[in-house]
């Protein structure tokens, strides 16, 4: 399927000109030119070629990457395609608490906020399925440190930095295991989370990072960028 760059580019996402094309399959091939332009074969494992969908280009059918997998395939194959260029298409919020947490934290761009989103999904906060195709983050921190609320306005203003709704909302009761109640923040749901827990994390639906182990090699390849802000997240979850 075409794929990266090439699928922004006909997904009219993308403005300037390509002269690269973009195939990617699970079979080595050579790259060739057409047309004055440089048709690149990238070799991927069969269990990667879903998320794409057959149009009709002119007088034929292509199969190409919906924008999801493109966001998938730019993060493992960020050689190709900046992760940057597929979450500059996520349209980021705009109101009074995002401009307060602007002030309060300062500029945060995309890939940033996308690494420590994921870096929190992993430690402390809870994917709630609301159907089958959305999902929603929810995180409780300990009252007992007045800096967590730093933590939980740092997810929202992520949240609403890739467009996603995010609010603080009613405090938990204290239980056993948190004897002085909880902070709590949730976002809307939206199909980014249940792709994000299902592709990026490799997470089924009924498994949790508490118990299942996530699988996430495709990481190892990702830009620098995504990887600290990502760590950054699982630190301020699991490791303060």
């Amino acid at each position: 399927y075409l794929g990266l760059t090439t699928s922004l580019y006909l997904n009219k996402k993308l403005s300037q000109t390509i002269d690269k094309i973009y195939v990617l399959s699970s079979k080595k091939k050579k790259k060739v030119k057409f047309l004055g332009a440089e048709i690149i074969f990238i070799k991927i494992a069969p269990r990667m070629l879903f998320g794409y969908k057959k149009i009709k280009k002119e007088n034929s059918y292509v199969l190409l990457s919906d924008l999801e997998k493109t966001i998938l395939d730019c993060v493992v194959l960020s050689k190709y395609c900046p992760l940057s260029n597929v979450l500059n298409q996520l349209k980021s919020l705009e109101n009074k608490n995002v401009r307060n947490w602007k002030k309060k934290f300062g500029l945060i761009n995309k890939e940033q906020a996308f690494g420590y989103i994921l870096g929190l999904m992993i430690s402390d906060a809870d994917k709630d399925k609301g159907s089958m195709v959305s999902s929603r983050i929810r995180i409780g921190l300990s009252k007992v440190y007045d800096w967590n609320k730093n933590i939980g306005e740092a997810l929202c203003y992520c949240l609403s930095i890739i467009g996603v709704r995010a609010k603080r909302v009613k405090d938990g009761k204290s239980y056993t295991r948190a004897p002085h109640g909880k902070y709590i923040w949730r976002s809307q749901l939206t199909p980014l989370i249940t792709w994000m827990k299902r592709t990026c994390l490799g997470l089924n639906s009924d498994e949790t990072t508490t118990y299942d182990k996530v699988k996430m090699d495709w990481v190892f390849r990702s830009s620098k960028e995504v990887r600290i802000w990502m760590l950054n997240g699982i630190y301020d979850g699991d490791g303060c």
